[in-house]
């Protein structure tokens, strides 16, 4: 039986501390109401703002950025276009020179024609000639047809025949023409050759120039494909920014009228002790005090009416809106009232530890109306009601507003 006692001890003990520790950090920790105060309308403004700031900072940027990229778009163009025309300009001398090349390079082999067709046609006069003065009697001696035969080329055969009058009927002039034209188209192939030379040599620059834009060319023309890549990146960006300016301004008008709805509340500044019943009194104030289950000094953030064990009604302090209404961790069965603003500061009251409540998050209540039961669930020792006003959010001493009758 003693072991038996001993658990149970253990045991309860145990859920004292577990309730003790969730009580603190419930009581500790800020309000988290079911509709937002008007204070948390006013931060949540105020960080909308703040984002919205952001966002429109962000699409100045993108705008800034969008607007140099079609600059630097707009003058790569303009650079391309010019070498694009540079380019048709090459390809087209390139073709000139194709084609003189082809012109010049069929007038050089005909002139190698019309001078392979002379100097066979001086080859065989030559040997008509040798033909002749084998069988010309008109060589007084065989000294002088030695002398003519021994000849180092055609023109000193021709030189040394001229000075004598033994040939017969041959045509020396007709000879001496050819001999003229040959040289004459010697010269004109040279010439050619050199021209030749030179619309190769030009067309081979040409060829290495145009190979030279066309790199430019696809450079410029890379370099576009990029902008025009980012700048696509940039509008996608610019258009989540835009939806994301469009959401957060919606917010910013709904908050404002939220906001506005609530400055039309204003706090009458009247309250009532939130309890009729003459058997009730203060078991433990505002401000810092002994924890009742713990002993340690912890800060109190209303005060405690306690009601001898019963369980009376519980009145709204002052006429307001219902915006929590629930069981809420230490403070058990728990409501909270605003009431509007005074001087620019949201006046609201909670209740806790309620047995019951009979209103719901929304409902507007008036002053004295009933809200619920006094009672003793959460954090609690016996029946009371905790009870805090809040200013701007911040818990301030009841009885600055009410007293007890």
């Amino acid at each position: 039986m003693k072991r038996m006692k001993r658990v149970f001890h253990f045991a309860f003990a145990f859920l004292l501390i577990v309730s003790s520790c969730i009580s603190v950090f419930s009581v500790s920790c800020p309000v988290v109401r079911a509709e937002k105060s008007y204070n948390q309308l006013i931060s949540e403004k105020k960080s909308k703002e703040n984002q919205l700031k952001n966002v429109k900072g962000e699409l100045d940027r993108i705008a800034s950025e969008l607007s140099k990229l079609d600059k630097q778009t707009s003058s790569i163009l303009v650079q391309k276009q010019k070498m694009d025309d540079e380019y048709l300009a090459i390809q087209s001398e390139i073709n000139i020179y194709k084609d003189l090349i082809l012109i010049y390079g069929d007038l050089l082999g005909e002139y190698e024609t019309q001078i392979d067709t002379l100097e066979s046609r001086i080859e065989s006069g030559t040997m008509a000639f040798l033909a002749l003065m084998k069988i010309s009697q008109t060589y007084s001696t065989m000294e002088k047809l030695s002398y003519a035969l021994s000849s180092k080329d055609f023109s000193e055969f021709v030189s040394r025949t001229t000075n004598t009058t033994d040939i017969l009927d041959y045509d020396y002039e007709l000879i001496q023409s050819i001999t003229n034209d040959i040289a004459d188209l010697e010269v004109k192939k040279s010439e050619t050759e050199a021209v030749l030379n030179e619309y190769k040599s030009s067309y081979r620059e040409q060829v290495i120039l145009a190979a030279v834009c066309e790199v430019r060319i696809a450079n410029a023309t890379s370099l576009i494909f990029e902008a025009e890549a980012d700048k696509e990146k940039l509008k996608e960006l610019q258009a989540e920014e835009e939806r994301t300016n469009a959401e957060i301004s919606a917010m910013l008008v709904s908050l404002n009228k939220q906001i506005k709805e609530k400055e039309k509340v204003l706090f009458s500044g009247d309250m009532i002790w939130p309890l009729k019943t003459a058997s009730c009194y203060i078991s433990s104030s505002f401000g810092y005090r002994s924890d009742p289950f713990t002993g340690s000094t912890e800060y109190h953030n209303g005060i405690d009416i306690a009601t001898y064990g019963s369980t009376p009604p519980v009145y709204a302090a002052s006429a307001g809106k219902v915006i929590l209404a629930k069981y809420y961790g230490g403070f058990g069965n728990c409501v909270i009232i605003e009431h509007g603003t005074s001087n620019g500061k949201t006046i609201s009251t909670l209740y806790a530890h309620l047995t019951s409540y009979s209103v719901k998050v929304g409902d507007k209540v008036k002053l004295g109306e009933q809200i619920g039961k006094v009672g003793t669930t959460g954090r609690s020792t016996g029946m009371h009601l905790h009870f805090t006003v809040y200013s701007n959010g911040t818990a301030v001493n009841p009885l600055n507003y009410v007293k007890k009758p």
